[in-house]
């Protein structure tokens, strides 16, 4: 089962580390870590600063992933709806298709 560690915890073990204070072995032995776990934390704080392990951040990155899909979907169906319009109204003109093309029935 994964530990979970307070966010200061984490931020006192990356400043540690980026001040070379304690090297990562050393830092790793003395709380049981790993050092991939530690450098995600250094990678988390290098692109979010001391914010890096804030609930809201996550979710707010979720959050705007999860309209983005939902823009996406509905330009998709949008999309959609003209290109069989433009079909329909092409048949109905009776525009020739491309070599090997039919109209769907």
């Amino acid at each position: 089962m994964a530990r979970r560690h307070p966010d200061d915890f984490k931020l006192e073990v990356v400043r540690q580390l980026e001040t070379g204070e304690k090297p990562l072995s050393q830092l790793c032995e003395e709380h049981d870590l790993s050092p991939r776990v530690v450098q995600g934390w250094k990678s988390r704080v290098e692109q979010h600063g001391p914010l890096a392990f804030q609930r809201r951040l996550r979710l707010s990155r979720h959050e705007a992933a999860t309209r983005k899909i939902g823009e996406l979907e509905r330009q998709l169906e949008e999309l959609s709806m003209e290109n069989e319009f433009l079909k329909l109204v092409l048949q109905q003109i009776d525009v020739p298709l491309p070599r090997g093309r039919t109209w769907p029935s």
